[in-house]
């Protein structure tokens, strides 16, 4: 991915927090205002803190809830045979043969191969990760909106999915409060 927007969060006060995205490419005009996009960064900030090792800051069930949001929004991708063929759970060919294209139909967006193993890639899911929006971000205001600029305050349900914002973090996201394939 791109990336878009660099972003400042601020440390949480309570089961709130502050953030700042900028454009990298300039006068872009207004930021999307939803509060998905305040679930997204929430989602990034995780990533990035996990890419520098911040794994611990974070419950292991927080963990697996950050990992579950990022494939409601990208989409899973689901094990086949090299000829497109879904797999059982032990690894086989499910049998009866069943056609990974045929049986999830325009749900597919690709296919990869990727450490010894097939995949075909399906969609995001827009109204699940607007139900999960709706379950974690309890407030968000918009404090500004300017045209490089923008500054956020979100509230999450449980504080706990802001503990890896104890420290501020400044990344880079390609995110931009958009929902995969909300057309």
């Amino acid at each position: 991915m791109t990336a878009i927007f660099t972003v400042l969060t601020e440390p949480p006060l309570g089961n709130s927090f502050s953030w700042s995205v900028n454009s990298l490419a300039g006068d872009i005009g207004r930021v999307n205002e939803s509060s998905a996009f305040a679930l997204q960064i929430l989602m990034a900030a995780w990533e990035e803190g996990v890419r520098w090792g911040g794994t611990d800051l974070v419950t292991p069930a927080t963990a697996a809830e950050f990992k579950e949001l990022f494939e409601i929004f990208f989409g899973p991708e689901v094990p086949t045979d090299p000829d497109g063929f879904l797999l059982a759970e032990d690894g086989s060919v499910h049998e009866p043969r069943v056609s990974a294209k045929e049986f999830y139909g325009d749900r597919v967006v690709g296919s990869s191969f990727s450490q010894g193993q097939h995949y075909i890639s399906l969609k995001g899911d827009a109204d699940a990760f607007r139900r999960r929006t709706a379950e974690i971000i309890t407030g968000h205001k918009v404090l500004d909106n300017g045209p490089e600029a923008a500054y956020f305050e979100s509230t999450v349900v449980d504080a706990r999915y802001l503990a890896h914002l104890a420290s501020p973090v400044y990344f880079r996201t390609a995110f931009t409060g958009h929902l995969p394939y909300d057309y």
